[in-house]
């Protein structure tokens, strides 16, 4: 039999149940007793019941356990006659654990008098899982750009710096996120004009990829870098600002920089073994053939015929000049004399510097040696002859008049100046070098110069030019040392030879 509240609810509206139905929400209506009135179609289908299963049964009668603190506090509802207006909730049902808003309201009769309860719950489990979901990727988003390498960005059309990651700090030298946020986007530009070019690439492509271009750390320190960048729009299509990434490609551009010297280093040291090898084979020959002219020509000239002596003696210079170049190809040979002894840099210097300032009114001659130089294990004749070809070189460079600066010093090679040479081990070393402010050498010509018989000069001032740089490259070599050319067209040139110190 129905009880009272049933009757007055079905008698104020008849079409009430039919709207209740209608409602995706799970209804409820229960008496002061704790028994169900009515429930909706959602709410019965929910449990897997029907609505007549509902009426008039207790929630300790139909429920499972996981369900019944849905309707844990209706007698409060009742008893205080205070709505409860929003309170979230998981519940059991047979088809698993669902989520759910719920608000309950005081049950009244026509007099406003409470009779009962009356209870909305709102499903929200799907959505729930896709809260849930997005919170996850955003975690897995947020731990990525956190962790990521590359820097990654966001910045307003004006210039500020609106998000960025970790990296990016470390990659720009800030210490901080407050730091960094004040900076605009165009300060961190090698050439700021370049963010311009960079937006005018994304406006006109749609975005740019691995675009190269240069940046610079809080310490001014450039940073070669490749940027992806593409355009934030709003709602409306409006431009409002750019995201992206940068790679840092310094590390990787200096290590084929690297590359490139150490293949050109290589690539020189097959030459010059080539040449080694050939110019000691032709030596010996050539030597021998000239022993055999130069005995015959001195054997023709005892015997006193004026009218040929002064041919037979002209012969017998060149053959004596033949011998010099022999001596010359000797030094590039792979047996040359290698006898060494620990002497002064300083003097042999001076040796080979003093008769040129003498003797030149063109050319001024500036030596700065430093006191206290290392001392070096050397072959006297080989390097006092590599220091004549490299001011002969200085002085063809100012034939018109110049300076030519001859310096010596101690320097200390460490595993940060391998970038420098990278054939050069860490240590110490003697410094020599030889700078003139001539017309300098262009860059396409620059590896070239020690190779056999190249010359910078359209007309060589001088006879058997074309050994002298390589005869000096292969003199440093044989003392375990290296040569280094700097040269800007126009201003000038200086060639460095590096010793290394003898061990005490």
């Amino acid at each position: 039999m129905q009880n009272q509240p049933a009757k007055f609810l079905l008698s104020q509206n008849a079409s009430l149940e039919t709207i209740f139905d209608a409602i995706p929400a799970l209804i409820y209506c229960k008496d002061m007793e704790d028994r169900f009135i009515c429930v909706n179609e959602s709410f019965a289908a929910c449990f897997h019941m029907t609505k007549a299963d509902f009426e008039g049964k207790r929630t300790k009668d139909l429920l499972p356990e996981g369900a019944k603190h849905l309707m844990q506090n209706d007698a409060d509802i009742i008893k205080t006659d205070i709505p409860e207006k929003s309170r979230f909730l998981t519940y059991e049902t047979p088809g698993g654990e669902r989520w759910a808003h719920v608000y309950k309201y005081p049950f009244k009769d026509k007099d406003g008098v409470t009779i009962g309860v009356i209870g909305f719950i709102i499903d929200i489990t799907e959505f729930k899982q896709t809260f849930d979901e997005l919170k996850r990727s955003e975690e897995k988003y947020r731990n990525y750009v956190k962790t990521a390498r590359d820097c990654i960005y966001i910045t307003a059309l004006d210039g500020t710096i609106l998000e960025f990651n970790d990296a990016t700090l470390e990659t720009f030298g800030y210490e901080s996120e407050e730091e960094l946020m004040v900076v605009p986007v165009q300060d961190l530009y090698k050439n700021p004009e370049d963010r311009d070019k960079l937006q005018q690439k994304v406006a006109r492509e749609g975005m740019a990829v691995k675009y190269p271009i240069d940046l610079k750390r809080k310490d001014g320190q450039v940073i070669h870098a490749l940027i992806t960048a593409m355009p934030l729009k709003d709602d409306h299509g409006r431009l409002y600002g750019y995201q992206g990434t940068i790679h840092d490609v310094t590390e990787l551009k200096k290590a084929r920089a690297q590359q490139s010297l150490l293949e050109a280093e290589l690539l020189q040291a097959h030459k010059m073994e080539a040449v080694a090898k050939l110019s000691g084979g032709i030596s010996h020959d050539f030597n021998n053939l000239l022993f055999t002219i130069m005995g015959s020509i001195e054997l023709a000239m005892s015997y006193k015929d004026s009218d040929k002596i002064k041919q037979l003696d002209r012969a017998y210079r060149a053959c004596l000049e033949a011998k010099q170049l022999i001596r010359r190809f000797l030094e590039l040979s792979e047996n040359a004399p290698a006898s060494k002894f620990r002497g002064s840099i300083a003097d042999l210097i001076q040796n080979a510097v003093n008769p040129r300032i003498i003797l030149s009114d063109r050319i001024q001659y500036e030596i700065q040696i430093c006191g206290g130089l290392y001392r070096v294990a050397f072959v006297y004749d080989q390097l006092l002859h590599a220091m004549q070809n490299l001011l002969s070189n200085a002085e063809e460079a100012v034939l018109d008049g110049g300076t030519i600066t001859v310096a010596a010093n101690n320097v200390e090679v460490g595993k940060d100046m391998l970038n420098l040479r990278k054939s050069l081990a860490p240590g110490k070393y003697v410094k020599i070098s030889v700078s003139d402010d001539g017309v300098g050498i262009s860059e396409d010509k620059i590896d070239k110069i020690f190779d056999p018989y190249f010359s910078t000069h359209q007309h060589p001032a001088s006879r058997g030019q074309g050994l002298g740089l390589t005869t000096v490259y292969a003199t440093v070599k044989r003392h375990k040392g290296d040569i280094l050319v700097d040269s800007t067209p126009g201003k000038g040139t200086t060639v460095s030879m590096y010793l290394p110190a003898a061990s005490a």
